[in-house]
């Protein structure tokens, strides 16, 4: 066999036996180092325009400072596919009329990536961001006017996954619609993390080589991914949600959820019809990544914050009793008491902390949390989830398909549905792993911040006071 032969076959190896997923961002992590979510949801954002339907697609734009891996992490994940297109300092209109070229080369990708990055911020690229991101099923048309001043009508039928950097989060709801929002890693320990790699490459030539055999199996895995069937979530039943008013986010939980199983399709149980249409079953263990996954995004989503706002606002006490100064929240984040003023301002306008004034000699405010952040939750009704429950349900969906089964068949996909080992999932250990680290390093945080304000309160409260007397006798 020749060397395309054999990348098939190992890819079919891999589709089949491995976890693709766990394979594929374990492959990035010698060239973007952390953001494991923000990986895993942009490779699913990618997958997703495989399914040639504008409603299943998910679109991305990552967030963070300048210089903070925004761009980079887009890149590294984009090395996994084949069909890629960066919009760089380029004209929209000149997008827009790839969808009326003859050339194949010269026409607008199907099915693919479209990057945004850097694009020049004008109202034919905004009509474009529009046009590519809806999720209407008629084909959008956009009306122009051409280099001889006459109306042309541009016809967009191409369906991609759009990709977006920027440096706050968006607070337009039209975006916020369209799109799942990804915080970029900008901690201390991802600096560290980013500049060990940076060594590699620049002192010892260690670039990531994307003509390597890995790159290439990688593109042909998505490549095999990527094919039109149908997903059934036959648990949905007994799905519960703890907000049923919130209607822009259930949708898009629904489409990791989705997206997940459709990665995993050459794994999990499946069923043809009549007409050779294929209908692929989500399992419980679909379920635990996409919930894995959800509570990351979801918190940004619901705050409107970026990951340093994030942080800050984690650190600020609950209730009034306990409200701290930006003095305090700027000494335990290490940064200057105006970066603390900035960030604040975003907190108090998203209704997200209180604050009171204080005044003796100079004013003084503090600070405290108002609410929580959980957002939505999906969650599994476990007691009404039964084996006969979920027979029921699937054989309704066979019924309704004009599928013939048996019950020997009807039961092995019972079983593979309702089988969870989370230790036989490489991601949902990976992301387990993650969170708790994460929830390690908040509550090492908190509980630093907590005792530095005892022991700082239990040592100075005299002489402060006594200080404080002195001033005011002076004034």
């Amino acid at each position: 066999m020749n060397e395309a032969e054999l990348l098939e076959e190992e890819a079919d190896r891999i589709l089949v036996t491995e976890d693709v997923l766990f394979f594929l961002i374990n492959l990035l992590e010698t060239h973007h180092k952390g953001d494991l979510e923000g990986k895993l949801l942009l490779i699913l954002s990618g997958l997703s325009s495989g399914f040639q339907d504008k409603r299943k697609t998910i679109h991305v734009i990552t967030v963070g400072g300048s210089g903070k891996g925004k761009s980079h992490l887009q890149e590294a994940v984009s090395y996994l596919f084949e069909r890629v297109d960066n919009i760089n300092s380029t004209s929209a209109k000149a997008l827009l009329y790839r969808t009326k070229a003859e050339k194949e080369e010269d026409k607008l990708i199907n099915k693919g990536i479209i990057k945004l990055d850097e694009s020049e911020d004008s109202e034919v690229l905004k009509a474009l961001e529009r046009a590519l991101t809806d999720d209407t099923l008629t084909p959008i048309k956009h009306i122009s006017v051409d280099k001889d001043k006459k109306s042309t009508s541009f016809i967009i039928r191409e369906i991609n996954a759009i990709w977006k950097n920027q440096v706050s989060t968006p607070e337009d709801e039209q975006t916020l619609n369209r799109y799942l929002i990804y915080n970029v890693d900008e901690s201390e320990e991802q600096d560290q993390a980013v500049f060990k790699r940076i060594i590699q490459e620049y002192c010892y030539n260690d670039f990531i080589d994307t003509n390597s055999r890995d790159f290439k199996l990688a593109k042909i895995i998505t490549n095999k991914i990527e094919e039109r069937i149908n997903i059934i979530i036959p648990y949905g039943d007994f799905l519960e949600s703890s907000d049923i008013n919130n209607r822009r986010s259930t949708p898009k939980f629904l489409k990791l959820l989705e997206l997940i199983t459709y990665a995993y399709r050459f794994r999990r149980p499946k069923l043809i019809d009549k007409n050779n249409n294929t209908f692929i079953f989500s399992t419980l263990i679909d379920f635990k990544i996409a919930s894995l996954l959800w509570r990351k995004l979801n918190r940004y989503e619901i705050t409107h914050l970026n990951q340093k706002e994030l942080l800050l606002f984690n650190i600020i006490p609950k209730g009034e009793k306990n409200a701290v100064d930006r003095q305090e929240l700027a000494n335990k984040l290490n940064v200057h008491t105006d970066t603390v003023s900035n960030w604040i301002g975003k907190l108090i306008d998203n209704g997200l902390i209180n604050y009171k004034e204080e005044r003796i000699i100079t004013k003084k405010y503090y600070y405290w949390t108002t609410k929580e952040y959980e957002g939505l939750r999906i969650t599994l009704n476990t007691n009404k989830l039964t084996l006969e429950a979920l027979r029921t349900r699937i054989s309704r969906t066979t019924k309704k398909y004009n599928i013939i089964i048996d019950n020997s068949e009807l039961n092995q996909i019972l079983n593979e549905i309702m089988a969870i080992n989370i230790k036989s999932s490489k991601i949902v250990v990976l992301l387990e792993n993650n969170e708790k680290q994460s929830l390690e390093a908040l509550e090492v945080k908190n509980r630093d911040f907590v005792e530095s304000r005892s022991l700082s309160e239990s040592n100075q409260y005299n002489k402060e006071e006594l200080k404080r007397m002195k001033e005011i006798e002076n004034w």
